[in-house]
């Protein structure tokens, strides 16, 4: 398996509950996941030690994006299937997308972008 993130704010647990419960477990191995992060929150997530143990074991590599391109719109690509969250009063929207034209194309995007940041 192998997921792309952009945008993460985290708020995963609310986005995607099943995939963070089964990292947690040690069940969902990834084979790769990257992460672009976009929020003080998620930053700190990411910067607490026991986390970050976590995500080393689940192949798991995060970039922060530079503050001023941060947003609250993440966008997850796995497989086939895209899922764009806005959150209105705390509460999370999904809009999913399931095309191997489109995910292919936004896993492009992301790379290109992954391959610019430090």
């Amino acid at each position: 398996e192998q997921i792309y993130a952009l945008n993460v704010t985290g708020k995963a647990e609310e986005i995607i509950p099943y995939h963070m419960a089964q990292m947690r477990l040690g069940k969902n191995k990834l084979k790769e996941a990257k992460i672009i992060v976009s929020s003080d929150k998620a930053e700190g997530l990411v910067k607490n030690r026991e986390n970050k143990k976590v995500l080393q074991e689940n192949n798991v590599k995060i970039k922060v994006l530079p503050k001023r391109y941060w947003n609250e719109v993440p966008i997850v690509i796995h497989d086939d299937v895209v899922l764009i969250t806005i959150f209105e009063d705390d509460k999370p929207h999904n809009i999913r997308i399931q095309n191997k034209k489109i995910a292919g194309a936004l896993k492009k995007n992301f790379e290109y972008l992954w391959s610019l940041m430090k």
